[in-house]
């Protein structure tokens, strides 16, 4: 189209005829073409009290004068994070009698106390944790995890170490896990498999039945709840039929998902597991140098 009766219809935007395939007249006709304004979802609708770290606010060296006021382990610390002291977090059990000169079984001794006592006490705050409120809907994230695997050689199977977990979002401390049975497999199996309906319903009707949640899960968990609304997403490329042709589509991490409420009201939310999948992540890292042998005190 000329640039002279562009500029001419610029003002009405007229449809022209035959539609150009190529050049400025078809970018001045998609130009036309209206978008429907898409309504951006968050992705945790109640957050809680979270502290965010802010780079502009961080502070870079310490005076004298702060060093000498410090107590001895604020000093120890600062020290550490600018590696004049050596740091030993994260060294393996096993080499810290090593380090200290000292025989391996009372520091054996006192890591399964400390493992022990951290146990007890997990278990004590979970039976405190209450998932969703009521008046609103929240939303809850359950997913499961293998951190261990133990292989026999004369049978030729693979026993493994299953957890679950479930939290809700914007509120990191009510974290829950649970403990699975998964089934043995064989030596190449890659993982046990999903959770199983009868590991999941006694869960289930324990912390989210009767509490008005939306559950985000993957599509293992198909059981139905008393006052609990599911979506899930699809975490492998699935094979698809498009226009007659066998195509590939990506996964879906996130989905957009509308819910219809019991008292008649829609919510729109997004489907997913992205804070507890997380958390798997910092799970894997934390057990980096742990014993995981299957039923282990150091994974309970």
């Amino acid at each position: 189209m000329p640039k002279k009766i562009m500029k001419a219809v610029k003002k009405n935007k007229p449809q022209v005829w035959p539609a150009s395939k190529t050049g400025k007249a078809r970018a001045f006709m998609k130009s036309t073409t209206t978008m429907k304004k898409l309504k951006p979802v968050p992705y945790v609708r109640h957050a809680g009290v979270q502290t965010k770290f802010r780079k502009e606010r961080v502070h870079f060296g310490v005076s004298v004068q702060g060093l000498f006021s410090m107590r001895p382990q604020a000093l120890f610390r600062v020290l550490q994070k600018d590696g004049i002291l050596p740091d030993w977090k994260g060294v393996p059990v096993a080499a810290t009698p090593v380090i200290l000169g000292m025989n391996h079984k009372p520091v054996s001794r006192i890591y399964n106390n400390i493992e022990i006592a951290r146990s007890r006490r997990v278990i004590k705050k979970q039976k405190e944790i209450q998932f969703g409120a009521k008046n609103q809907w929240r939303d809850v994230e359950a997913d499961e995890v293998d951190v261990g695997k133990e292989i026999d050689l004369q049978r030729k199977k693979a026993k493994w170490e299953q957890w679950g977990g479930i939290v809700e979002r914007g509120q990191p401390n009510t974290l829950v896990l649970f403990r699975l049975p998964p089934k043995i497999t064989a030596v190449r199996s890659p993982g046990p498999g999903p959770i199983t309906k009868r590991d999941w319903r006694p869960m289930a009707n324990k912390f989210l039945a009767g509490r008005n949640v939306i559950l985000h899960t993957d599509e293992t968990y198909k059981m139905k709840v008393p006052s609990v609304l599911r979506d899930n997403v699809v975490h492998k490329k699935k094979k698809m039929l498009v226009k007659g042709k066998q195509v590939w589509v990506k996964p879906h991490y996130t989905k957009i998902w509308e819910h219809k409420l019991p008292c008649g009201k829609r919510v729109t939310v997004k489907a997913g597991a992205q804070i507890i999948d997380r958390f798997w992540g910092h799970l894997r890292t934390s057990l980096k140098y742990a014993p995981r042998k299957v039923g282990s005190i150091a994974l309970a």
